[in-house]
C-alpha cells in the first residue's frame, strides 16, 4: 500500500469519526451554575432574524447553539389551550419565541437575551410547551422563577442549566420531557420550591442532585411521579427541607436507596409520597422525622 492510498484511508476514517460523534445530540445533561463547556459556541441571532436563520442557514442534523437577542419580554410566555364542549378545544400554544424554533424543526439549544438588556427572571407560562425540537437551554444567571408547564412535552430536551438565582421551579414545568436524563441542582443554593408535578413523567430520567440546595424547602405533590428510570437521588445538605408531597416519587420503580438523614428540618413525608418504589430496598430516615406515610407498597 503506497503513502497517497494509506493517507485516504486515514482522512476517511477520521472523517467518520468526525461525524458519528459529531452528530449525537446535545451534551450531557447538566445543572446548574456555569456551562461548564458544554455550550461553548452559540452563535448569537436577533430574535428579528431567528425565523429566516432557522429557514437558511441552520442546520437539520446537528445543533444549532444558539443566543437569541433583542426578544421582547411578551414573546416568551405562551397561550393557554381552552376547552369548549360545544365545538373544537384549542390547544395550548408555545409563546412566539418558543413557536418559531418550533416551526423551524431543527435541534435548538437556546440562551435567551431580552431586548433593552433586561434581566430575565422569569420563563412565562407555557411558554416552550411541546416544543419537541428544543433540545437544550442556558437558563440566565438572573433568573428567579420558571413558571407553569413552561417546557411541558418538549420531549427532546436532554440538557439544562440552571442559575444559582433560581428560587422557583413552577407546577408542570417540566412534565413530560422524557429525553432528560439526569438534573444537577447542587449550586442552586436559592431553590425554594419545587412545585407540584413539575418533573412528572420523566421517565428518562435518572440521577437528581440536591446536594448543596440548602433553601429547599417544599418538594410538591407528584413532582417527580412516575420518573421509572430514577436510580439515584442526593438530598444531602438538605437542612431546609420540610415537606415531601403526596405522591412525590410516585412509581420511581428503579430506586434502590434513599438516605433522607441530612434532612434535618424534615418531620412529615406525605402520604404515598414514595409509593410503589417497588426497587427499594434501604432507606435512612432524619432523626427529627414524627410522621412516616410516604412508602406503602415498597415490595422490598
Amino acid at each position: 500500500m503506497n503513502k497517497r492510498h494509506f493517507r485516504s484511508i486515514f482522512v476517511f476514517i477520521v472523517l467518520i469519526i468526525i461525524v458519528l460523534t459529531g452528530f449525537t445530540g446535545c451534551p450531557s445533561p447538566v445543572g446548574s451554575g456555569e456551562n461548564n463547556g458544554f455550550f461553548d459556541n452559540f452563535v448569537t441571532v436577533r430574535y428579528s432574524d431567528l425565523e429566516n436563520w432557522l429557514a437558511n442557514t441552520g442546520s437539520s442534523t446537528s445543533i444549532n447553539y444558539i443566543q437569541v437577542t433583542e426578544i421582547p419580554a411578551a414573546a416568551i410566555p405562551g397561550i393557554q389551550g381552552t376547552s369548549n364542549p360545544n365545538g373544537p378545544s384549542q390547544p395550548d400554544q408555545a409563546g412566539s419565541l418558543g413557536q418559531i424554533i418550533q416551526a423551524g424543526a431543527k435541534p435548538v439549544c437556546l440562551k435567551p437575551v431580552l431586548e433593552g438588556g433586561v434581566p430575565v427572571t422569569e420563563i412565562g407560562e407555557l411558554a416552550f410547551v411541546n416544543v419537541d425540537n428544543l433540545v437544550g437551554i442556558v437558563l440566565p444567571d438572573t433568573l428567579l422563577t420558571i413558571n407553569q408547564r413552561a417546557f411541558k412535552g418538549c420531549t427532546g430536551l436532554s440538557a439544562v442549566v440552571f442559575p444559582a438565582s433560581l428560587t422557583e421551579i413552577g407546577y408542570g414545568a417540566f412534565g413530560v420531557c422524557s429525553g432528560l436524563k439526569g438534573l444537577d441542582f447542587s449550586g442552586c443554593t436559592s431553590l425554594n420550591t419545587i412545585g407540584g408535578s413539575a418533573f412528572t413523567g420523566c421517565s428518562g430520567l435518572e440521577g437528581l442532585d440536591f446536594s448543596g440546595c440548602t433553601s429547599l424547602n417544599t418538594i410538591g405533590g407528584n413532582a417527580f411521579n412516575t420518573c421509572s428510570g430514577l436510580k439515584s437521588l442526593d438530598f444531602s445538605d438538605c437542612t431546609s427541607l420540610n415537606t415531601i408531597g403526596e405522591y412525590a416519587f410516585l412509581a420511581c420503580v428503579d430506586l434502590t436507596s434513599l438516605d433522607l438523614s441530612g434532612c434535618t428540618s424534615l418531620t412529615s413525608i406525605s402520604a404515598f409520597a414514595f409509593h410503589g418504589c417497588t426497587g427499594m430496598t434501604s432507606f435512612i430516615l432524619p432523626a427529627g422525622l414524627i410522621e412516616l406515610n410516604g412508602f406503602s407498597s415498597c415490595s422490598q
